[in-house]
Formats: C-alpha cells, sequence, structure tokens
C-alpha cells in the first residue's frame, strides 16, 4: 500500500498596505471528467473595496536600501519620492519594512534624517511594529512636513549588527507607505505668486489612480492531473491580513494539468495572501514562489505552482497563549520560508490559547529554513495591552515528526496616550460600535459593542496611526459610521456626535418622496420678499419634471423672532412681513408651504435663512456700513441676532430661537440656515490680541498659557487677549461665545433633533486667528495661523470649532461666501501676503484655509512650544469637523467693491473653472435662483451656474436632470 502525500500549493503574500474585499467567485466550473490539460485565462473579476481609513497614495512611492558585507555596522537610505505634479502632505504617513539580519533576528533602525529640505529638516524615528517590523512617522521640523511636486527626499542613518549581515532584500521587498485615504485633487501648496488667470477651456485635473491589478496564475502542468479526477475542485481562497476569506475562485477542468490565470481587477492598496487548495495526491506537493506588491495603476503577477514530490516531510503544532482575554477573534499565522525569499508557505488561523497543526512540509534542509509570523499583534486599548510577536521563531520540521512550537508575544513598552471617544446624539435604545485599525496593521484590535452616550477613554500606543470608526446600531443619521484618522502623538479628544436623519414630511401625493441624499449639495439660496416671487417658483417647478440642484434655502427671516403665531407669516420678516404687512400673512404662509411641499416632491431639501445681511446689522451700531437708513417708504428694515448668553437679552432670545424652530416645522421645512453676518459686534467688542505685536517672541504670555495646561481656546483668550480696541490685531471672544450660545439654542432645543443645520459662513472664517505670528504670510497661515485686522469674520468658525466642536459638527453643511472678493488692491484683497487675486484663485484660497483647518486627513493637537532662548512657536490644532464644506458662487454683479473694476464678476468661463477645480468639495452654494444678470460685464446666469453646478456634483444621481430648462428669467 502506497502512502499518500498532500498536494499542496504556495500561498503567496501580496505586500501593499491596505485592506481588500475582492468579488466572490470567478473561472469556470467543474465536471467529473479528468483534467483537460489547457492553457486557459479567465474573464477578469473586479474587486469590491471594504471601507477602509487607510489607503496609500497613489503620488508616493520609496525605498529602503542597506546594502552591504560588514556584519557589524551598515550604513544607507531611505527614500520618499512624489511622482505627481504637485506637492503632497506627508503628514500622516507611516512609513514601515521588515528589518532583520540574514539570520531573521530583530533589527531596530533609529533614527533616519535629512538635516536639510524644503526649508527645514525632516526625520523618521522608527518603533517596534509587530514581528521584525519597524515603524516610523513623518515629522518635520515646523512641523509641516511635505513633499514637493516630482521631489525625492532621502533619509540617511545607520544600523548596528550583531554578527550577521542586514537582510536588504527583505527590507526592500516589504517596504510600504501607508496614511490616510488622498484626496481625489491634491491641493496646491501655498505659494506667494498669484494663481494664474483661468484659461478659456480649462481641463479639470484627473483623479489620481489609486487601484492596480492581480494576474493569479494556477500552474498544474507538473501535477499529473490531466486525464484524472485527482485535481477535480481545485479552488483558490484570497484571505485578509485578519485570516478572513474575501474571495475565492475554482479552475475549470478543462485548464487542470494545464494553467489557469484569474485576472483580478480594480485592486486598492492591500495585504492579501492567495492560497490554492490542498488535494490528496500520491505524486505531488507544493514548490515555493515569489510574493508580488500591487501597486497603483499596474498589474502585479503570481503563480502558485504544484510541482515534484518531496519525500521527506514533517509536521508542526503551533501554539498562541492567550494574553489579551477580551480579543476573542481569530488571529492569522503564517510560515515563511527563509530560503526561498521569505515565500509564505501557508497561512492558517488561530485564536488565543488555541493551537493548530500544520499539513505536511518538507523537512528542514538547504533548501527549506522556516520562521512562523503572525500577521499582527494583539491589542485591547480600553484595558490598555498592546502585545507584538517577539521576532520570528524559527520553525524545524523534522522527517515524520510533529514539532511543537509556541508562538513567543511579548508585551510592547511604547508610552500610552489617553485619546477620549465621546459619544453622543444617540437615539433612545441605540447604541454604538468602536472600531479601531492602523495604518501598518500592526495590531489586531478588540472591538468595542452595545456603548451608550459616552466618553470611553482608550489607552493609545503613541507614534500609532490610529482609524476609529464609531458605527450606531440603527442606520438613522446622517452620517453613519463617524470615522477619524491621525497619528496619536499625545492625549486628545475624538467627538462623534451622531445627528438624527430628517424625517420626510408627509405630502397630499400617495406616496411620499424620501429625502434627497445630500452627499453633494447644489445649495441654492431662494429670497423671495413678495408672494410674486414665490410664485415664480412653484411656476418654474411645475414646468419641469427634475430639477438641477437639490437644496433650496428660503430666504430671509429675521431673528428677533418674538410674536411668531402659527400659521401666519405676519412678523417673520419673510416675504415682507417684517411687522403685519398687507395683513395677509396667512395666506402667505400657505403659500409658502405649498413651495415648500412641491419642492420636497422634487427631491429638493428645503431649508430655511434666518439673518442674512440686513438681518445680521444693527443700524445703531454700524450706521450706514449697514446700508441706507431705514425709512417708513422705502422698504429697508434692519435687525439683528439677540444675545443668549447677554442677561439683557437671553429672554428675548430664548422666545426667539424658538419660534425660528417653530415656524421652520410648521412649514415642513428640512433644516434652518444660520445666516449671522454680524460685522459690527465682532468689530464693537474686539480685544487686542497681544501676541499679534510681539510675535514669536511672545514668551511670557507662551509660558502663561502652557502653565494653565496648554493652549486651549480659554487659555489663549485668557493670556493673550488684552483690553478693548478698534484696531487691530484683535480677537472676538465675546463674538464667539453669542454665536455659540445661539447654536446651542438651536441645536439643544427637543425639537430640532431632527432639523438639519447650514451656514453661510466668511470665507475667512477658518484661520485661526490666535497666531504668535505677525500677519498672515503664505509660509505660516497652514500651520500657525494668522491675525485679525477687524472689519470683518475671520477666524470665526475656527474659533468655534476651538470652543465647542460638536456645535460644529451638528452642521451639515458650511457654504463659504466666495464672492464680493475684490481684485484691485494687493494689500486689501489678497488672501494672505502676496496672494492671488483672481476669482479661482482666492475661492482655491479660501476653501484652502477650510479644508487645512477644518477639515484636515490629519487631524492633530495644538502645540505651544518655548525654546531655550525664548522664541516661541504655536501650531494650531487642525479638526476634522463632520460637515460638509461648499464653496459659493454670487451670480448677479458683486454687491462690493463699489469700483467695478475692482468687482470680480461671476463668468461663464469662471464656472467652469471653479466647478472643475472644487470638484473634490462638498458642493456649492449659490445667490441667488432669480438674480439679474450683469450684461455690461459679461455676468453669467443663475441657469448655467445651476446646469454646470449640477453637471459637478449632481451627474450621477438620475433624480436631477442637470439640463433641465430651469430657472426661468428674473422679472
Amino acid at each position: 500500500m502506497r502512502k499518500n502525500h498532500k498536494l499542496n500549493i504556495l500561498a503567496v503574500s501580496i505586500a501593499a498596505g491596505g485592506s481588500l474585499l475582492l468579488a466572490a467567485c470567478g473561472g469556470g466550473s467543474n465536471s467529473t471528467a479528468g483534467g483537460g490539460g489547457q492553457n486557459l485565462t479567465a474573464t477578469a473579476i473586479s474587486a469590491k473595496n471594504a471601507q477602509s481609513l487607510f489607503s496609500s497614495n497613489s503620488c508616493l512611492s520609496g525605498s529602503v536600501n542597506f546594502a552591504g558585507t560588514s556584519a557589524w555596522y551598515v550604513s544607507g537610505t531611505l527614500d520618499i519620492k512624489n511622482t505627481c505634479n504637485s506637492q503632497q502632505s506627508l503628514a500622516g504617513q507611516t512609513i514601515s519594512f521588515t528589518s532583520q539580519d540574514s539570520k531573521g533576528k530583530l533589527i531596530a533602525v533609529g533614527t533616519l534624517n535629512n538635516w536639510w529640505i524644503n526649508n527645514t529638516d525632516y526625520k523618521l524615528v522608527f518603533s517596534a511594529g509587530n514581528g521584525n517590523q519597524q515603524i516610523a512617522n513623518v515629522s518635520a521640523a515646523n512641523n509641516n512636513p511635505i513633499i514637493a511636486a516630482n521631489q525625492t527626499i532621502t533619509f540617511n542613518g545607520g544600523l548596528n549588527l550583531f554578527g550577521n549581515t542586514f537582510d536588504n532584500a527583505e527590507a526592500q521587498r516589504s517596504f510600504a507607505i501607508s496614511g490616510a485615504s488622498p484626496t481625489p485633487t491634491p491641493t496646491p501648496s501655498p505659494t506667494p505668486t498669484p494663481s494664474p488667470s483661468p484659461t478659456p477651456t480649462p481641463t479639470p485635473t484627473p483623479p489620481p489612480v489609486t487601484t492596480g491589478s492581480l494576474n493569479v496564475v494556477v500552474d498544474t502542468s507538473a501535477a499529473g492531473c490531466t486525464g484524472t479526477t485527482t485535481c477535480n475542485g481545485l479552488s483558490v481562497n484570497v484571505t485578509n491580513s485578519a485570516g478572513t476569506r474575501i474571495a475565492n475562485f475554482t479552475v475549470p477542468t478543462a485548464s487542470l494539468g494545464g494553467t489557469y490565470t484569474q485576472p483580478i481587477k480594480d485592486l486598492n492598496a492591500g495585504s492579501y495572501t492567495v492560497a490554492g487548495s490542498t488535494i490528496a495526491s500520491t505524486t505531488v506537493t507544493y514548490t515555493p514562489g515569489a510574493t508580488p506588491s500591487i501597486t497603483a495603476g499596474n498589474t502585479s503577477n503570481v503563480t502558485i505552482k504544484y510541482t515534484a514530490p518531496v519525500v521527506t516531510t514533517g509536521k508542526a503544532t503551533i501554539s498562541l497563549a492567550s494574553v489579551v482575554p477580551n480579543y476573542t477573534a481569530n488571529l492569522q499565522v503564517q510560515i515563511l520560508n527563509t530560503k526561498a525569499s521569505n515565500a509564505v508557505v501557508n497561512t492558517y488561523t488561530v485564536k488565543q490559547g488555541a493551537s493548530f497543526t500544520t499539513e505536511d512540509l518538507p523537512a528542514s534542509d538547504s533548501t527549506h529554513a522556516y520562521v512562523v509570523k503572525m500577521t499582527t499583534g494583539i491589542a485591547d486599548p480600553i484595558q490598555g495591552l498592546y502585545y507584538i510577536e517577539s521576532g520570528l521563531p524559527a520553525l524545524t520540521i523534522t522527517k515524520a515528526q510533529t514539532t511543537t512550537l509556541a508562538i513567543p508575544l511579548k508585551a510592547s513598552t511604547i508610552a500610552k496616550n489617553n485619546v477620549t471617544v465621546a459619544i453622543s446624539g444617540l437615539s433612545s435604545g441605540d447604541t454604538a460600535g468602536v472600531i479601531f485599525t492602523d495604518a501598518v496593521n500592526k495590531y489586531s484590535y478588540v472591538n468595542y459593542t452595545a456603548l451608550a452616550n459616552s466618553s470611553p477613554v482608550y489607552k493609545i500606543e503613541s507614534g500609532l496611526n490610529l482609524g476609529v470608526s464609531v458605527t450606531a446600531s440603527s442606520n438613522s443619521y446622517v452620517t453613519n459610521p463617524i470615522t477619524s484618522t491621525g497619528v496619536i502623538s499625545a492625549a486628545k479628544t475624538i467627538t462623534t456626535k451622531f445627528v438624527p436623519s430628517v424625517t420626510p414630511t408627509p405630502t397630499p401625493t400617495p406616496t411620499p418622496t424620501p429625502t434627497p441624499s445630500a452627499d453633494k449639495v447644489v445649495t441654492v439660496y431662494l429670497l423671495i420678499d413678495s408672494p410674486a416671487q414665490l410664485k415664480q417658483y412653484t411656476d418654474d417647478l411645475n414646468r419641469v419634471t427634475k430639477v438641477n440642484f437639490n437644496r433650496v434655502i428660503f430666504s430671509f427671516v429675521k431673528p428677533t423672532l418674538t410674536n411668531y403665531v402659527s400659521g401666519s407669516l405676519a412678523n417673520t420678516g419673510i416675504m415682507n412681513y417684517f411687522n403685519a404687512g398687507d395683513g395677509q400673512g396667512v395666506a402667505a404662509f400657505n403659500q409658502l408651504k405649498a413651495a415648500v411641499t412641491l419642492s420636497k416632491a422634487k427631491n429638493i431639501q428645503a431649508f430655511l435663512s434666518v439673518g442674512g445681511w440686513n438681518y445680521s446689522c444693527n443700524y445703531a451700531v454700524y450706521g450706514d456700513k449697514c446700508g441706507a437708513a431705514a425709512t417708513e417708504t422705502n422698504g429697508i428694515h434692519y435687525d439683528w441676532f439677540p444675545d443668549p448668553s447677554d442677561a439683557t437679552q437671553a429672554a428675548t432670545a430664548k422666545t426667539s430661537y424658538e419660534n425660528v424652530i417653530k415656524l421652520t416645522n410648521d412649514l415642513g421645512m428640512q433644516g434652518i440656515d444660520l445666516d449671522a453676518e454680524e460685522f459690527w459686534h465682532a468689530d464693537k467688542y474686539a480685544v487686542s490680541w497681544k501676541p499679534g505685536s510681539t510675535g514669536e517672541w511672545s514668551t511670557d504670555i507662551a509660558k502663561a498659557i502652557n502653565t494653565a495646561g496648554g493652549p486651549t481656546y480659554a487659555n489663549l483668550v485668557q493670556y493673550g487677549g488684552g483690553a478693548a480696541t478698534s484696531s487691530g490685531p484683535a480677537i472676538m471672544p465675546k463674538t464667539v461665545d453669542k454665536m455659540a450660545a445661539i447654536m446651542h439654542a438651536l441645536e439643544d432645543n427637543p425639537n430640532a433633533k431632527d432639523l438639519m443645520f447650514s451656514t453661510a459662513a466668511p470665507p475667512v472664517g477658518a484661520r485661526p486667528i490666535t497666531g504668535f505670528v505677525y500677519g498672515d504670510n503664505a509660509a505660516d497661515i497652514y500651520t500657525k495661523g494668522g491675525v485679525w485686522w477687524m472689519g470683518n469674520l475671520k477666524g470665526l468658525w475656527y474659533n468655534l470649532a476651538d470652543k465647542d466642536k460638536a456645535i460644529v459638527d451638528r452642521f451639515d453643511s458650511i457654504g463659504l461666501m466666495t464672492y464680493d472678493l475684490c481684485g484691485d488692491n494687493a494689500t486689501t484683497c489678497a488672501p494672505y501676503g502676496g496672494g492671488p487675486l483672481d476669482l479661482p484663485g482666492q475661492v482655491g484660497a479660501y476653501m484652502k484655509d477650510y479644508t487645512n483647518w477644518l477639515k484636515s486627513t490629519a487631524p492633530s493637537a495644538a502645540s505651544l512650544t518655548v525654546d531655550q532662548n525664548g522664541k516661541v512657536a504655536l501650531l494650531a490644532t487642525k479638526y476634522n469637523i463632520s460637515s460638509k464644506i461648499q464653496f459659493g458662487f454670487e451670480v448677479n454683479q458683486p454687491a462690493y467693491p463699489q469700483n467695478p473694476s475692482g468687482q470680480l464678476q461671476l463668468t461663464n468661463t469662471l464656472v467652469d473653472t471653479i466647478t472643475a477645480q472644487q470638484k473634490g468639495s462638498g458642493g456649492v452654494i449659490i445667490w441667488q435662483m432669480y438674480s439679474k444678470q450683469n450684461t455690461a460685464a459679461n455676468g453669467t446666469t443663475s441657469k448655467y451656474t445651476m446646469k454646470q453646478s449640477c453637471k459637478t456634483f449632481l451627474a450621477n444621481d438620475s433624480r436631477y436632470d442637470c439640463n433641465a430648462d430651469f430657472p426661468s428669467l428674473p422679472q
């Protein structure tokens, strides 16, 4: 009787830096016929990419090289290359590779340096990863690590060895750059040169290629499969780094005895294992092969081959101790052959406290030497437990024996930082789950479930490029899950406030139209000063089947709304009912409510705007800066927002904001637009910002702030703020307090729990104005911020986030009023010193302010340092708020400046240029639907602006028609 060996194949690890989900099945069917020996290629199967907080930036590549014959010391380099024609941020990018000597022993890398590049010094400080992995985040002395277009940054250093040469080939093979997902269109670097004028026919920048392809070749030509059924049913599995099967295909019978190629396309960067099934046979076993990498835009190839018999075999039983009790899922273990370039022999799953036994493996000899590798460590952040594999233990396979091996684990010694995940907004009965990941898959983490509204504190390893995903148990929220990524270098709080989805208001139609999705929002303001203007809108809606926008904002309601009576627009300020008006407030209310119902039937979200310029201006304070004085005959009215934080106004404020919410709900609207433009208030209550005069030499102020606990918003205001002032540099703490109180009054009201919020925000509102700098310079505005010289609301929304991020997160969208900008004076018009004066350049600059400071892909805590000479450096906090960021268009002739030669009139060409430039944003706000065309300056029209905006943001949504004949000409 002959002893059967098992037919095994090579399991191939594909290293590229993220996670992946492939399509389930491909290939042909099998039958009872014998192998046909044909060489076939299947139709490609597409990857279905799982949501991942990390992926590779297709612009970045790199290499490591520590070649040398010394067994005691070797010097070398590590390169990072930007292959794109635009600057890339290296913040949040993590470098990793396997660092070991020729015997498989860990070699610590330490620090690699580039002492001077991009006007500062860069470094990589490596720490221990899992097994023999070394991990580093890119840092720069100016805290703004970037890599210029087509630039290569080279880091130098040396490695101390201990009697064996360095395994440079394995370091090069395993090298990876991982980080937060890149934005589709890289943001240009700040430059003192104004942006070039737009060309008549702009060409949109294509999004970077972020996926690659893989050809899996199954070679059974030497396996004795032809003409027999021995190999029938041979299948190939693809598993992820956690050992979960995410794809499989079966080799068709006709191709057994030949080669079968299965292409897989649309692969994100990731680390996977390709493994074939085990089949009983008396003639064949496996032979290890190569381990290819996937790179964006390229196709990799891997062959899994069944070959000649191996007579001398043995087995191994491998066990894993239980060190992290709360982690109960599978872990992945690989056996590598170090004599074949660390090829993956096979991959197994095991739980803590358990073991597994391998299939027959060739005995250890001159071509087979094995090590055992866990693909990740194990972590329980709530308990602060972090364990990694202690090196890669050698596994000796002996003929006809079963070797036992316990995987050695050790506790990580890296310091921990307290990270609070503040969960709020969950409805009654709902819970949330928290899932952690990291950029290089260093750990498999305990998942935390059934969490109520709370603020659990997790102990996170310092230096981890961490991803956090918080998922509510129901899908009734605007954003779910809420995610965050960033390098953990200090204690921090991650705010996850769930905002309930808007429940569509029932309409008279038999089948209510659902609220349209608003991942991208084309918002159009509708100024309605009379019933006739509102009728034009409803007449236009009735003319078309579909529209070219998905949000309308009915404008404006006055903020001091103390006399509202349900069912009437009297005393609301909208449709000219500043008081009782013509006495037809009830009819006007019904007309507006019908317009709201019709809007929702056309898949348009309906919002009510409170404020606007006239209803944000205290004429008694600001005088003719508000505009012409109000008289009984000119129809002009002014109002302003009552302050809930001022005891003399608190009662009025409470009634007013309750009535705003009641009016919104009575009309069946889905949201409130907060359009507070109170320049007067900021100027009236401004106080001096003392570091604006002393800049980076504000030593005593910085020390006082740090002594008080660091650069929080409250400490910056307390120690950096001075006396009342009528000139800058200044700050506006009373205005920030007032706005925060108004937002709380609206958001915290139980009757607003189903409402969304939006705002028309100042374009300068995202830049910190508490900079330890003398002015707004291109080199500093994205790291240190700037200062405020009064006359606008600079820094308002940044300060609100710095004071209370949760109230900002409640807003669905922040629309920048990137209009009424000037272009004739570099001193007063440019977004920063030496900045652009053209409209696309200014829109881009202000949008970058918001994305850099409030929508950062690498949020970070503030840092305030004082060096030995007393020089101060404040790097302000960067946030990643939940709100969408929209840019703004104004169709009519700009209201500012009064000099037409300085006005930046929106034209068709500029609409094309700016929508192409900002296609990666959250959408656009348009002022306003029935604006008159400025023909004297070749101005655009509302219809053209809405059509092009729709094509940019809503083209793939079948509920809208971007070519709709909408709206009609203004009357």
